[in-house]
């Protein structure tokens, strides 16, 4: 919290709070309460969604209507069809995302406790960026190949 308290913590404390706090948030959207019905459906939820959403993103891509990203079926044929291709690129994108995740959560509050906070500023907007570009990439090209090994099956053209 930005109380009183923290302009009287010293920088170091302060990263090591911050740090604790990402933990532990990291940690309540992995482990639900107990008895939390509410947060255990919005996670099954989650997984059942987790592959259509590459998939959405490419028909609404392709075909060039967001609408397309909502229609089922030419979500699921593609899912059904190519379960091994496409568990491939979720893990793909799962990864991007944690690799994201740990770059904005973790990074900046270790090189806070470490540097000067203009530097650290920059070196973690440079480090974020770079950490977010490369996996984003992975992802973007194992989409294509996906489409374009698959386009003439597809009839998306």
């Amino acid at each position: 919290d930005a109380g009183p308290a923290a302009a009287t913590r010293a920088p170091t404390r302060l990263a090591a709070d911050v740090a604790l706090s990402a933990r532990e948030r990291a940690g309540a959207l992995l482990r639900p309460a107990e008895g939390d019905r509410k947060g255990l459906l919005a996670r099954a939820l989650l997984l059942l969604a987790l592959p259509a959403f590459p998939l959405a993103l490419l028909a609404a891509a392709k075909l060039r209507a967001a609408y397309a990203a909502w229609y089922p079926p030419l979500v699921l044929r593609v899912l059904l069809r190519w379960p091994v291709e496409v568990a491939v690129v979720v893990v793909a994108w799962v990864l991007q995302v944690a690799v994201g995740a740990g770059a904005l959560l973790v990074l900046p509050a270790s090189l806070h406790a470490r540097l000067d906070p203009v530097p650290a500023h920059l070196l973690t907007a440079a480090a974020a960026g770079l950490a977010l570009s490369a996996p984003a990439l992975v992802t973007g090209a194992l989409i294509g190949r996906l489409y374009r090994s698959h386009a003439h099956q597809l009839g998306w053209e």
